[in-house]
């Protein structure tokens, strides 16, 4: 018989095989691995907390509020080394007051006790009006544990605003699924996550970390200033607190302490190349390294046996790992 049956054939050892990929598979892969979808790299981030009764459930031991604090002071730094040139906002809602701020101390946030209803309606808007004017890509997390809304009015007007403005909605539930949920991160691109426990939350909250996709054409400057370095004692006007050493604003001459950040004078966003680069690694990540023969490393002298596959810059184990971490391009390709 000339087509044996497949029990009658040789006995191969098919997973030792060096199968090479045709480029359509290739192209597959790569797509999958390096997204190059437009990502939106300079975002700000409005986190809007439900404060309200529900928020000292004992859902999650030994409470809701606990585990929210928690989980936020992982996820806050971060959120800042993933997207060193974004920003963050919070406000503390519930049916009678609406907190908003800036500042990303989370048990200075949570401190009081809940009291009231949930009013997802009015903290919607008051998230709005706080980020409606910045230029960049403006994201809204609703962190709610109340199955129970306290809104009298509808709901499509704030929609169509949230549209208009092209802000999306992200909402975790913590205690199960509502439709209004559902509707308003579906008409805004978002996502509607229910946590099953606090470790799943904790990997909610570390998902949007990364820049999503943007789906508009158009392309928006934003000006930026690279501050100049200045090693003088000073008070700075972020922090209003004495510096050895500071930056100074390019465009008003205002001192600050770090970077990057907003300047509290002039408003302009100031960076350095540094945070740029970051910015960029989820657009343009770098390639793994390909083993080579012993080498010197580029950057400690030590003996390496990875290397760039562009310029064969040679690297050791653990220059490998910080370039790949931290700086997220090659040094010799920059050379």
């Amino acid at each position: 018989m000339a087509n044996s049956f497949a029990w009658e054939k040789e006995y191969k050892r098919t997973w030792l095989e060096d199968k090479k990929l045709d480029s359509k598979n290739e192209y597959k892969i790569n797509k999958l691995i390096y997204n190059d979808k437009k990502k939106g790299i300079l975002r700000h981030l409005h986190i809007l907390l439900d404060v309200s009764l529900s928020i000292d459930k004992n859902d999650y031991l030994p409470s809701i509020r606990k585990n929210i604090i928690s989980s936020l002071e992982k996820f806050i730094p971060k959120f800042y080394l993933e997207n060193p040139i974004s920003g963050m906002s919070f406000s503390c809602v519930n049916d009678r007051t609406i907190k908003i701020t800036n500042s990303t101390n989370v048990k200075d946030l949570l401190n009081r006790k809940g009291e009231g209803n949930f009013s997802l309606l009015n903290g919607l808007y008051g998230a709005v009006e706080h980020i409606k004017s910045y230029t960049f890509c403006k994201e809204i997390v609703v962190i709610v544990s109340s199955l129970v809304l306290k809104d009298s009015d509808s709901y499509s007007e704030i929609i169509d605003i949230l549209k208009k403005l092209n802000i999306k909605i992200n909402i975790i539930s913590i205690c199960g699924e509502l439709m209004i949920y559902k509707h308003i991160v579906e008409s805004t691109g978002g996502k509607l996550y229910v946590p099953l426990n606090i470790d799943h939350f904790d990997y909610i909250l570390k998902s949007l970390t990364i820049p999503s996709e943007i789906k508009s054409a158009t392309i928006n400057l934003i000006k930026l200033g690279f501050p100049k370095v200045i090693y003088e004692e000073g008070v700075c006007a972020c922090h209003l607190q004495m510096n050895l050493a500071g930056y100074e604003c390019p465009a008003c001459k205002t001192y600050i302490c770090s970077l990057p950040m907003g300047c509290p004078i002039c408003e302009l966003q100031l960076v350095s190349s540094l945070n740029i680069s970051k910015s960029y690694q989820h657009m343009y990540p770098l390639k793994l390294f390909i083993k080579c023969p012993e080498g010197t490393c580029i950057v400690c002298q030590k003996k390496g046996e990875e290397c760039c596959g562009k310029c064969n810059s040679v690297y050791c184990d653990d220059c490998n790992f910080f370039v790949h971490e931290n700086l997220n391009f090659c040094l010799g390709c920059k050379k």
